[in-house]
């Protein structure tokens, strides 16, 4: 499990090597808590620059800070995204609603896994 990788490597202090399973899990663990930060918003721009900010900023540098603030400025409208989503399946209010629920327990397991990686990081004394 990833827990045995990170305790291997703590204990020959890799744990900071960036081609180690422990910094891979924790930059999942980052992009995955990027993800489960929900913004009411019609501007999924301002959903995407909040939840980074919140969580991944403070680990870039300006050089990837810059890609990120280009590259989120193609993301569409949550209106047009939701529509494309839904029109896949059919088009109709049923799908919209049933779409969300289905965010909604993604979401709610990605937040699962990322406490029990947060209660596995801080019980090894490694930075979250």
């Amino acid at each position: 499990t990833q827990s045995t990788w990170v305790r291997i490597e703590q204990s020959c202090d890799q744990t900071k090597d960036t081609t180690s399973a422990t910094d891979a899990i924790l930059w999942l663990k980052r992009e995955v808590q990027c993800l489960e930060y929900e913004e009411k918003s019609e501007s999924l721009l301002n959903c995407i620059n909040s939840a980074y900010e919140r969580t991944l900023r403070t680990h870039h540098n300006w050089v990837v800070r810059g890609i990120v603030s280009l590259a989120s400025r193609a993301m569409p409208y949550r209106s047009s995204l939701v529509k494309v989503l839904t029109s896949i399946t059919n088009k109709n209010k049923e799908a919209e609603k049933e779409l969300f629920v289905d965010m909604r327990h993604i979401i709610d397991a990605l937040t699962i896994i990322t406490s029990v990686l947060d209660s596995e990081f801080t019980s090894l004394k490694l930075p979250l």
